[in-house]
């Protein structure tokens, strides 16, 4: 088996006036939650300013996933009106399941709702991988 790691073209910029010289296209709808819910980071889902933590939320989820062979989490969202309410539920163990100490603590701090406590970038991420792996 060979993880792949895809870009669906769905993305957002960070400067909005930042057009790398084409036409500035046009971004998604005020209020349109677009990209796999499985994957988003709460304040992704509530709608902040977009922000690096958002792929490292995303890089912690899938590593979960490979780790462990199952999403860490159960997710309860509604969406009423023009409101969003995402329900966050540490799914806890499996039966059997193992993961280090060191391994465990990255994923805290990768899946950690306080976007501050997260890796700054997939490079920090990248590299405290590697510390784990050495």
């Amino acid at each position: 088996m060979v993880p792949k790691v895809l870009d669906f073209g769905l993305a957002k910029t960070f400067d909005a006036h930042r057009s790398f010289g084409r036409s500035t296209a046009k971004g998604t709808s005020a209020g349109l939650l677009v990209g796999t819910l499985e994957y988003m980071a709460p304040e992704q889902v509530a709608g902040d300013d977009v922000d690096p933590g958002w792929d490292i939320w995303a890089l912690g989820v899938i590593t979960y996933e490979m780790l462990a062979g199952r999403h860490p989490f159960r997710r309860k969202v509604a969406f009423a009106g023009d409101e969003t309410a995402a329900e966050f539920v540490a799914d806890g163990a499996a039966e059997g399941e193992k993961l280090s100490g060191a391994v465990t603590a990255l994923l805290d701090t990768s899946l950690s709702t306080d976007p501050a406590a997260r890796p700054r970038d997939a490079l920090d991420f990248l590299a405290a991988c590697e510390r784990l792996l050495v």
